[in-house]
């Protein structure tokens, strides 16, 4: 049994402004790299990048001025972006998938030291979710044999024990009962609120099918809810796609709902888990409905990761905002952006997948989104125009003339005056910003 789809036509329009800010990794190795993207951001502070291919700096520290390189290690770089490969639990430790297995950073020497899977011979990770209470979930690449359900592992990082995981059925979420099917894989992909850890769960039968699921550790099943006519024009079966989904590449638990999305065109897919009735939100471009990461942003906003420009879908509107580059303005995306990670109070960092020695990647500060629509008498100031402080009725910017001016709006009279005015050789923009405090600038 197959649930039916309730399909949205979702509109797109052009973003409320945000303000995209330019970092730059000065290491020649992430500069020579093809994909660059953060990782993860610690609670230290400190920065990890991947760059990739580079089997001597494939894995980089950065704070902003030193960086440190842990290259030797065999670091598994994850098809997915959603997976990742250096991650932070509950008890501020770092952890990275390597050839070897998990590994742990210590901070007093520097050094990763990794926990070989003794259960498996291979040790290479290919879906890694980070729990609570120290637990970890990986799948390792399956060795070919044919066998009904083939094994994923749990670690525990509290004992350094690893468990090894076949679950005796499989179960249909509709109906409650068993199902019989092909050869089945469980790929992790995140931990909800109750524990329980959802996934792709994968049929082999004449093709692969990819299906939502979740394993009940207490029966030791998988339960797993098959859709069918969802909208997917690509499809070579029909225009309303019955063909099996193709690879997941991001499960989101919010709660009630479980959102999910993945390589086949189908947009954004929602279950609710107390009705079991699905919704799928359909983009008006194609390359929008093909979507790596959905990143929560608010409760009611996702940062979506797709094949062409950022994208924010509002979940209370049904609409999807567009980010694009533009090239005359230095604060937009870049191109050829990738994995998005988020950062320290909830900045989100773009990844570059380029091979022209681009070194600067795109990031969205939270706190330096004070900019507003301009008013009519704003609208005169608009060239290079932020806003930097708001003080009562007051509001602190600076705008471009050729060089950077400093002035105030009163927002009650709706006067501009203008504080600093350099002369012709005067600061650059650049230059004027360096002299702000950093809670401003």
């Amino acid at each position: 049994m197959a649930q039916q789809v309730e399909t949205v036509h979702v509109k797109i329009k052009p973003g409320p402004y945000l303000r995209f800010d330019q970092f730059t990794v000065n290491n020649e190795a992430f500069k020579q790299a093809y994909d660059k993207s953060l990782q993860l951001q610690d609670s230290r502070g400190y920065l990890w990048f991947i760059s990739n291919p580079n089997q001597k700096e494939q894995l980089i520290r950065y704070d902003g001025t030193y960086y440190k390189s842990f290259g030797n290690e065999g670091w598994v770089y994850q098809d997915n972006p959603g997976t990742g490969v250096v991650k932070e639990n509950e008890y501020h430790e770092i952890w990275a998938a390597s050839k070897h297995g998990l590994a742990l950073f210590n901070p007093v020497d520097e050094t990763f030291r990794a926990f070989r899977n003794p259960l498996s011979k291979r040790q290479d990770i290919a879906d890694w979710v980070m729990g609570k209470g120290g637990k970890q979930w990986f799948l390792v690449f399956n060795s070919g044999k044919k066998v009904p359900f083939y094994p994923f592992f749990e670690f525990d990082s509290r004992n350094r024990h690893v468990r090894q995981i076949i679950p005796a059925k499989l179960i249909n979420g509709y109906t409650k009962q068993p199902d019989t099917s092909g050869q089945i894989s469980f790929y992790p992909k995140a931990a909800d609120a109750q524990g329980r850890l959802w996934g792709n769960v994968g049929i082999q039968k004449a093709r692969f099918y990819s299906n939502l699921g979740y394993y009940d550790a207490g029966k030791n099943a998988l339960v797993y809810y098959p859709i069918k006519d969802y909208l997917n024009p690509l499809s070579t079966a029909s225009v309303q796609g019955t063909e099996p989904l193709e690879a997941l590449t991001t499960i989101l638990p919010t709660g009630r709902y479980v959102w999910m999305s993945g390589w086949s065109y189908v947009g954004l897919l929602r279950l609710d888990t107390q009705t079991n009735q699905w919704k799928q939100f359909y983009f008006p471009s194609s390359d929008h409905n093909r979507i790596f990461q959905v990143i929560p942003r608010t409760e009611q906003q996702f940062w979506l990761s797709a094949n062409t420009n950022l994208l924010l879908f509002d979940i209370t509107s049904e609409t999807l905002y567009e980010y694009p580059h533009q090239l005359e303005n230095t604060f937009t995306p870049n191109q050829n952006t990738s994995t998005h990670t988020v950062g320290h109070q909830q900045s989100l960092w773009l990844g570059q997948t380029s091979s022209n020695n681009q070194v600067t990647l795109s990031v969205l500060y939270p706190v330096k989104q004070q900019l507003r629509l301009l008013d009519d008498t704003l609208r005169h100031y608009q060239n290079g125009f932020r806003v930097l402080h708001k003080q009562g009725h007051k509001l602190y910017f600076t705008y471009y003339t050729g060089h950077a001016n400093f002035a105030v709006y009163d927002e009650r009279s709706r006067t501009v005056t203008t504080l600093y005015h350099p002369p012709t050789t005067g600061l650059s923009e650049q230059a004027f910003y360096s002299f702000l405090r950093d809670s401003i600038n």
